[in-house]
């Protein structure tokens, strides 16, 4: 009741709220801001981790590619013939 006395008619109080709504939307969105910003940060790392992934498995891919080449009588079915012969033997794990 102090409060309201002090500020002395309906338009200071409604001025009051107002003002405590306009600090509290600003307070939020600060908040809000500040998450975005995590996410974002955390967004960049899984992108760069996945740059990396991919990397790998293209090099990893190429290797078998070159280890294992599809079989030539059979083009369109996934069938891999190794080759064992030279320095290719060395490349995929083989020994001479």
């Amino acid at each position: 009741m102090d409060c309201i006395a002090r500020l002395g008619n309906g338009r200071a109080i409604g001025r009051a709220r107002v003002n405590l709504f306009v600090i509290r939307a600003f307070i939020k969105m600060r908040e809000q801001l500040a998450t975005d910003a995590a996410i974002l940060k955390r967004l960049a790392e899984i992108d760069k981790m996945l740059l990396v992934h991919d990397s790998a498995l293209h090099d990893l891919y190429q290797n078998c590619c070159r280890c294992f080449p599809l079989h030539p009588s059979h083009p369109a079915q996934n069938r891999f013939s190794p080759i064992v012969s030279g320095a290719d033997s060395l490349a995929c794990g083989g020994s001479t």
